[in-house]
């Protein structure tokens, strides 16, 4: 990311399926992050996780001329995406949604 806020990596991200959303962000298939890090643990023992992720800055530019989807039920996602997941340790999140950013290595549309 281009500002100076602190990014936690998280986890490698390979061959995901996701769909591209209104306003640049990616939505994932599967919740992230998939590993059991002790820091997305709720006290309550609720793992948290997101499928609605942005997208680096750095990497945005991939996503420029792609097309937005979405995920309906029963269809397949329309891309595959490889990169690393970070987490902003300093957003506040919305109730039990961290807060995530993936810099895309790679995106591939698939249908």
């Amino acid at each position: 990311m281009k500002d100076s806020r602190p990014y936690d990596f998280v986890e490698m991200i390979e061959n995901a399926p996701a769909d591209i959303g209104p306003r640049r962000g990616l939505i994932f298939k599967d919740p992230l992050p998939r590993l059991q890090d002790p820091s997305f643990v709720a006290s309550t023992g609720m793992k948290l996780q997101a499928t609605a992720v942005g997208v680096c800055e750095l990497s945005s530019a991939k996503l420029m001329n792609l097309p937005s989807t979405y995920p309906a039920d029963g269809e397949p996602y329309s891309y595959r995406v490889w990169g690393k997941l970070y987490h902003d340790r300093d957003a506040q999140p919305f109730g039990m949604i961290p807060i995530l950013y993936v810099y895309v290595d790679r995106i591939e549309k698939v249908k």
